[in-house]
């Protein structure tokens, strides 16, 4: 009978090795353009796929348009380049802005379990685009953050 017991216990045990490899983790997906501006085209990331829940969005340079549709990623970060399109992005976890813009008639929103973080010494360009923070900010840095042509930053969380 402890036979079988034990035996019983090893399958469930390499079971459980077994399912906790299939569980998804989130990826770091780097913002490379070579497609076109289109966030949804996979080509445009590396590793190749459009971002997703659970994943963080890298933007270092280039382009990256969302055109009119929302998407919603766990990381967001800009250190360069631009983000735009009439489009919501939604950042349930920490989005990180060093620099760059963010333009275009959509909003990107800082839900309130997240953090926004702006930092470094590179200047931000808020461009018609609405920002919006229910979570936690921090600013730190020497760069200056600009606002234009109706862009607004709400701040419904901590600052």
């Amino acid at each position: 009978m402890s036979t079988r017991r034990a035996t019983l216990h090893a399958v469930m045990l390499i079971g459980v090795f077994i399912l906790r490899g299939h569980v998804a983790y989130g990826v770091d997906r780097t913002w490379t353009g070579p497609v076109s501006a289109d966030w949804f085209t996979a080509g445009n990331w590396s590793p190749a796929g459009v971002p997703a829940a659970g994943d963080t969005a890298i933007i270092n340079g280039g382009t990256a348009d969302l055109g009119a549709a929302d998407t919603m990623v766990t990381g967001f970060t800009l250190n360069g380049g631009t983000l735009t399109g009439s489009g919501a992005l939604t950042v349930s976890g920490t989005m990180d802005w060093a620099g760059g813009v963010m333009s275009g008639t959509g909003t990107t929103s800082v839900s309130a379990s997240g953090t926004l973080a702006i930092s470094g010494g590179d200047n931000k360009f808020l461009d018609v685009r609405t920002l919006t923070n229910a979570g936690s900010a921090t600013w730190s840095g020497t760069g200056d953050l600009y606002g234009s042509s109706g862009a607004v930053f709400a701040n419904t969380g901590t600052f």
